[in-house]
């Protein structure tokens, strides 16, 4: 169900009432400072109806293209009386982008920084491709440079003067953690941070490579074969570079390799985060130090997204050995298992390599050699 978003005028100012709250939030210098959360239902309709009363108030007409817009700064996400303190005193919490609604409709402005050498066109490309997922469109231009980064002014607006203003806050924060994860390509520290944000969408179009991988559904973790699947999916990323394993994502093969495209979470409660730490530590050895697993709600939407972030690991504690294989399509618990990156793929490191290494302790504790394989 919709939610209204009115405005009371008086003589001097033209004030917002959102529906079910209390307070009425009033402008400063001719913008207002807003809360996301208010816009909940909230039509984009209804805020550009809006807009053009408070214009009308101040004697502009809403109809003339030169008309400056009324600006909605968005703060961010405050408690409720921690936000309302802010409105009544005039103060000036962290903003986190604006709304612009007038005579060209309505659109969110977002900000994103890069690195100092990223082309334009890049930024355009990830933004138009991020803002389409949300069949939006998305305008990008630059907003200054400092001698190490690059700041970037992107409006976003919905291809359809429909919908609600939640939606299109969203897709602004979506387009955003796109730039910011891919525009200096994609890397294991860019894409973590995507994901705690609730972005996971800002992977999407990015290639499985030697340290990422994305699954589409949890592993079965009721039966052992799914136990030992997922211990080998990160021994096998410990035993190379490190990487990120992400599920609820899922991908196609184009020109023979993986790629995301589509990034839909899964179901929460599918996933048990002390689970899976529990079933890599009893079946991972020795010990992978750094493990970050984590389990965070997707903005926009019911579903979550979980991650497995595994860091570089030590020379001297690989090979990471794993406690069950898998042969052929029969499950041997007793076994153990040596798994290793190649590029997206994996291969089964064998008996050869598996006796040097030994070979290569042996003598390295008889002091016959340096133990190097």
């Amino acid at each position: 169900m919709a939610r209204l978003l009115r405005v009371r005028r008086d003589q001097y100012d033209a004030f917002l009432q959102f529906e079910g709250e209390e307070h009425e939030v009033r402008s400063d210098d001719g913008a207002y400072l807003v809360a996301p959360w208010l816009f909940d239902g909230v039509t984009i309709a209804n805020l550009n109806r809006v807009a053009r009363r408070i214009m009308r108030h101040w004697g502009a007409d809403p109809g003339d293209c030169d008309t400056e817009p009324i600006v909605f700064f968005v703060a961010a996400d405050l408690h409720p009386d921690d936000y309302w303190m802010a409105v009544a005193e005039k103060a000036a919490p962290p903003i986190t982008c604006e709304i612009h609604a007038g005579p060209g409709g309505v659109k969110v402005r977002a900000y994103a920084t890069t690195g100092i050498a990223v082309e334009e066109a890049r930024i355009v490309d990830i933004a138009s491709f991020a803002a389409a997922q949300d069949r939006c469109r998305a305008v990008v231009n630059e907003g200054g440079k400092t001698a190490t980064e690059a700041l970037w002014e992107i409006d976003v607006e919905l291809a359809r003067r429909t919908g609600t203003v939640a939606r299109l806050l969203t897709a602004a924060e979506r387009v955003v953690a796109a730039i910011e994860a891919r525009a200096q390509g994609l890397r294991p520290e860019t894409a973590a941070t995507a994901l705690r944000a609730g972005h996971p969408e800002a992977l999407v179009g990015a290639h499985e490579n030697e340290w990422l991988e994305a699954k589409a559904a949890p592993w079965n973790l009721t039966v052992t074969a799914g136990k030992i699947e997922l211990a080998q999916d990160v021994a096998r990323l410990a035993n190379a570079g490190g990487g990120l394993i992400v599920v609820g994502a899922t991908t196609h093969k184009e020109s023979g390799e993986d790629v995301i495209v589509r990034a839909h979470g899964i179901r929460p409660g599918s996933l048990s985060v002390r689970q899976v730490r529990a079933i890599i530590d009893a079946r991972v050895y020795p010990v992978i130090e750094g493990l970050d697993l984590g389990i965070g709600q997707i903005r926009g939407s019911e579903n979550v997204v979980a991650w497995i972030s595994i860091l570089p690991q030590p020379a001297s504690a690989k090979p990471f050995i794993v406690h069950g294989a898998i042969v052929g399509r029969k499950v041997e618990g007793t076994f153990i298992s040596i798994v290793r990156r190649r590029g997206e793929g994996s291969i089964v490191i064998g008996p050869r390599e598996i006796h040097a290494w030994l070979a290569a302790g042996r003598r390295l504790i008889s002091g016959d050699g340096p133990g190097e394989v």
